[in-house]
């Protein structure tokens, strides 16, 4: 990452987070709305979601939390530039 070059001899880390299916109101609606459209329940859709994550499972706001806390301690203190999934693994091979 470009901020992370630039602003690293400051000592500040810059690296971002990519969450995978947050199990979270927005992400209720969306499947809600995507079941509506297909004319399927919010069950199915939510399935053939998650057949597509590797651990099979959503994200819950507390694993992004955890990862927030994480990068912004002393652990990670050699962690920047980076693109960090918080996903489960998210497949979308066929």
């Amino acid at each position: 990452m470009n901020a992370a070059r630039e602003l690293g001899p400051f000592n500040v880390r810059c690296n971002a987070i990519l969450p995978g299916m947050i199990d979270n109101a927005r992400m209720q609606r969306i499947v809600a709305n995507i079941a509506a459209e297909s004319g399927r329940t919010t069950d199915e859709v939510e399935s053939d979601y998650l057949k597509y994550i590797s651990m099979r499972s959503k994200v819950q706001p507390e694993d992004l939390a955890q990862m927030v806390l994480f990068l912004a301690s002393n652990l990670a203190s050699k962690v920047t530039g980076e693109l960090i999934a918080v996903s489960g693994n998210v497949e979308w091979e066929i």
